[in-house]
């Protein structure tokens, strides 16, 4: 990134005029010099707020380091496809060192759209970002809707979110993930709805790429599909080295009987090794409940949850422990360069 940067010039950026003015020019560099607070963009635009920068057609390519600063009370209500501080980031793209606080993101759109905190979509490169803000999507339709990113095709690094998501597929930090997440958490409440693939997770609602290093501490609750404490529906996914503490639940009103919940992924069909859970999981009973996984149809290794903590003595794939057992040591396959463990006063946690 620090190449990419010192090859051109930066913009520096004082003024939320100057920061929607980048969306004229998305492939240019940036750099935030102060904090920016937005209230005034709920005015703006008919009450449609502030235009995201970068659009499916026209992404963001360019770098824009946050430098540390914040964006505060930024308000968005729109129809665009893209949703978010950055509608759409492109391949080559860079956003770092940005920290998003307070206000409200919200997608309008009656058809598939990606809504996020800080970003709508992702082929680029997101690290050392934060967002805690409200982001709403639609809970009816094909929408994937993320506490930081909506849908991820590209990297997400270091970053974190603590807003409330609420959609369709949804996750705290990543709506729909087919791309790569590492070291990043998020602590959010997350809703999902009755739209789309119904997967909703305390990171990711869907994940068909690549997540490691990462965790998710917020409650996490469903009316329909897959709800996990991690990740909702893991397609042809990978989880590694991940754990979740948040409380599950899965709330079924539609009485469908593909219905999964679970600790840490409501339904598994990619590969699940060195990972954990530990929250409450609570659903109807005539649905597929876990203390790990709802429902498993693939590869599980080494993982774990806690029978006391979670309620729930059986799961459809991973190794039931008590809470003695688990804060021991660190359990079997956890590699101690990655993980560590304070004996009987914690759970494993990541380095």
């Amino acid at each position: 990134m620090a190449q990419i940067e010192h090859a051109r010039a930066q913009t520096v950026i004082h003024t939320l005029e100057e920061l929607q003015n980048i969306r004229n020019n998305p492939a240019g560099a940036y750099i935030l010099g102060n904090d920016i607070d937005a209230a005034k963009t709920a005015s703006w635009n008919g009450e449609a707020g502030f235009l995201p920068i970068g659009t499916e057609a026209d992404p963001f390519t360019g770098v824009f380091n946050g430098n540390g600063r914040q964006i505060r009370n930024l308000y968005i209500n729109s129809a665009a496809s893209r949703v978010g501080l950055f509608g759409q980031i492109g391949a080559g793209g860079v956003v770092h060192n940005i920290v998003l606080i307070a206000g409200s993101v919200t997608a309008k759109t009656t058809a598939y759209s990606a809504v996020g905190g800080l970003a709508g979509g992702n082929a680029g490169t997101i690290a050392n970002a934060y967002a805690r803000v409200t982001v709403n999507g639609d809970a009816l339709l094909d929408e994937a809707t993320g506490g930081l990113v909506g849908v991820n095709n590209g990297t997400i690094r270091k970053s974190y979110a603590g807003g409330m998501a609420s959609g369709a597929d949804t996750g705290g930090l990543v709506g729909d993930n087919f791309g790569t997440v590492e070291t990043s958490f998020a602590t959010g409440r997350v809703t999902g709805g009755t739209g789309g693939y119904r997967g909703a997770g305390g990171l990711a609602g869907n994940n068909y790429g690549s997540i490691a290093e990462s965790y998710a501490t917020g409650p996490v609750s469903g009316t329909y599909g897959r709800v996990g404490g991690f990740v909702g529906f893991n397609e042809n996914g990978t989880i590694r080295d991940c754990y979740a503490t948040g409380a599950v639940r899965g709330l079924g009103i539609l009485g469908s009987a593909q219905f999964f919940v679970g600790g840490l992924v409501g339904e598994n069909n990619g590969t699940l090794a060195d990972s954990y859970s530990t929250g409450k999981v609570t659903g109807a009973s005539s649905y597929r409940i876990g203390g790990l996984i709802g429902n498993n149809e693939s590869t599980v290794t080494t993982s774990y949850w806690d029978k006391q903590t979670s309620g729930r003595s059986t799961s459809s794939g991973g190794t039931g422990l008590t809470t003695a057992q688990l804060k021991a040591s660190l359990p079997a396959g956890f590699d101690a360069g990655t993980w560590s463990i304070l004996p009987t006063a914690s759970y494993p946690f990541l380095l």
